[in-house]
């Protein structure tokens, strides 16, 4: 303490900083207290001492560069000023790779190739958290044998450090990253640290998922980023925030939270009643009889640019079979189902229909971010059956 007011002594001394005739704010008109009075207060609450001792040879001597000095107590003072603070998040995927080291998909989002040192003191900050053990020796392992994580900007108030919003945006990222090919990137833990000076939170902070302690048949499925994945990113990215700032998300809210909630299954079943809503919110917007007709006839039109109509029509309404037969009377998939006399293994089939619901998905993502409606998309595809030339077989 008699150090630090020495060291206050010589500031004043400098005319660096103003010493305050008064204490408190009932003085002042309204109550409000002038600028100097709260930057003196946080200099001595907030230990400015420790802020600025980096830049001092000694006390009281005061042999520093003051050029950095006023900056350094400028960061202080807007610290002090401002409402939020800057933080950064790193958040480490699992069943990840790519081809580039970087991949820009906004202004504060990007996902990066980590190095070796910044792995190392992220694995390290781990297990100052607790003793380890060998089951999270192996999620260390896990977490960081990829080597790439999200790295996310943001704000919070101060001294309330809560990751909700980076926890949304993590989630969204791996939605985008899901609905452009297979596989099942992960993450378990936020990594956050404070940007420049923050005396209230200084090094890493650390928010749990405990994803890897669920039982999951799926988290083995590695996603590849390719170059042109990662030009194709930024877009279903762009289109996808979009619709979340939409009213409703344009009504395919259910059909995206179910199209994440298959990531999440660990029974076939479960990953089958999923797919049948989110097709059922989509193809089927709006309609009450003919169902399975009527979801067949617009999935194959739908997709007709990618996919033969007339496989995609048999491929829907041997799904629609399938699900009714989980639902209606608790089946439980454990044989061969043909499809045109072409036998899948239920995990095959649930594997294809994945793939079906990701092209439907994004398909009508796409559309309604650029002012469409699914009722609208709906009854272009209604049009286009009645003056097609196939004939379906129902």
């Amino acid at each position: 303490m008699a150090e630090t007011e020495k060291l206050f002594d010589n500031l004043i001394a400098k005319d660096i900083i103003k010493y305050p005739t008064f204490t408190d704010s009932e003085g002042f008109p309204d109550g409000k207290v002038p600028k100097r009075t709260i930057i003196w207060h946080g200099c001595q609450d907030g230990g400015v001492f420790d802020f600025i001792g980096e830049y001092l040879s000694r006390i009281p001597t005061l042999n520093f560069d003051l050029e950095i000095f006023n900056k350094c107590y400028f960061d202080f003072e807007h610290y002090y000023l401002s409402d939020a603070v800057p933080f950064t998040a790193i958040i480490p995927l699992l069943n990840f790779s790519s081809d580039m080291d970087i991949i820009e998909i906004d202004d504060e989002i990007s996902i990066v190739h980590l190095s070796n040192s910044e792995r190392a003191r992220l694995g390290a900050h781990m297990f100052m958290m607790r003793d380890p053990n060998l089951g999270d020796l192996a999620i260390v392992k896990k977490v960081f044998s990829s080597g790439f994580a999200i790295k996310c900007s943001f704000f919070e108030k101060k001294r309330v450090l809560s990751c909700g919003d980076t926890h949304k945006k993590a989630e969204e990222v791996l939605i985008t990253l899901r609905l452009l090919k297979s596989g099942n990137p992960l993450y378990d833990i936020i990594l956050t640290e404070p940007v420049g000076f923050n005396p209230v939170t200084a090094g890493l902070g650390s928010s749990h998922t405990d994803r890897l302690y669920s039982i999951s048949p799926r988290q083995e499925e590695d996603l590849h980023l390719t170059v042109e994945d990662c030009v194709l990113l930024k877009n279903v990215w762009q289109r996808l925030q979009h619709i979340f700032r939409l009213n409703d998300q344009g009504k395919l809210d259910v059909g995206i939270r179910k199209f994440s909630n298959i990531y999440e299954r660990k029974f076939l079943e479960d990953r089958i009643i999923d797919m049948s809503i989110l097709l059922e919110s989509t193809l089927l917007y709006g309609i009450k009889d003919e169902l399975k007709y009527r979801l067949s006839l617009r999935g194959a039109h739908l997709l007709g640019s990618n996919r033969e109509p007339e496989e995609t029509f048999r491929l829907l309404r041997e799904f629609y079979d399938v699900r009714s037969t989980i639902v209606h009377n608790g089946n439980r998939l454990t044989s061969q189902i043909s499809v045109d006399k072409r036998p899948f293994s239920p995990a095959d089939f649930v594997a294809e229909m994945e793939a079906v619901c990701r092209e439907v998905l994004r398909t009508y993502i796409d559309k309604v971010a650029r002012g469409d409606s699914i009722s609208n998309v709906n009854k272009d595809l209604d049009n286009e059956a009645l003056h097609s030339t196939l004939q379906y077989d129902t």
